[in-house]
């Protein structure tokens, strides 16, 4: 599996890449602001990666805070383009009580009701790595004592290299909703069709099985 979340988490990283290298400046704010942050989800997802290879588990956990609040901005700039304008002329100072994390989820709960998908994720990273916290400090505690600088820890290199790919396939598979919804061009999906379904691939390979699936596969 370990290998499995390292190919998907690089095919995500790949459709991106292709994407953002192949469209340039896109002509309009919005979706010129989508591919931006595309390519911050590739800086975040290389980077959390190696400060898991490191054994750098807060430097690791504040990338995967911030692929969350990539993803949930993305969402907001597919159901709103206007926002991506918005957002992008705000000013800095100002810019964090319009675009915060608790104000964006807020926006997108009126668009489309309630959804704790992405809080879910952004309160955990953000407790036990992006912020000071209690939390934070305990989770740098082991049985061996106090992890400071790089410390090997087989059971956190598992677990957040398996975060680390699902949080990236979720938050590409929205950079691609945001993407179509702005560009004015043909569906990823078309564009470039084995990239976007290798990461679908992928996807579903790592999809809890659900009662409807096994609805439609089982045969008692």
């Amino acid at each position: 599996m370990g290998e499995l979340f390292v190919q998907a988490t690089l095919s995500c990283c790949f459709l991106i890449d292709d994407v953002i290298r192949t469209t340039g400046q896109t002509s309009s704010t919005p979706s010129q602001m989508v591919s931006d942050l595309g390519a911050r989800i590739i800086n975040m997802a290389g980077g959390g990666g190696r400060a898991i290879s490191c054994g750098y588990w807060s430097l690791a956990t504040h990338a995967l805070r911030d692929l969350v609040e990539t993803g949930q901005l993305l969402e907001l700039f597919e159901a709103m383009p206007s926002k991506a304008t918005e957002w992008s002329q705000t000013d800095p100072m100002k810019r964090h009580g319009a675009f915060g994390f608790s104000k964006v989820k807020g926006d997108l709960e009126k668009h489309r009701g309630k959804s704790e998908f992405w809080q879910e994720r952004f309160s955990i990273y953000s407790n036990l790595g992006s912020h000071p916290s209690r939390e934070s400090l305990t989770f740098n505690l082991t049985p061996r004592g106090k992890m400071v600088g790089p410390t090997f820890n087989e059971g956190r290199f598992k677990l957040w290299l398996r975060a680390l790919a699902g949080d990236t396939m979720v938050t590409t598979r929205q950079f691609v909703r945001a993407f179509d919804a702005t560009s004015g061009q043909a569906p990823l999906s078309v564009q470039r069709r084995f990239l976007h379904a290798t990461v679908e691939g992928f996807h579903n390979l790592t999809e809890p099985i659900t009662e409807s699936d096994l609805s439609l596969y089982w045969v008692p």
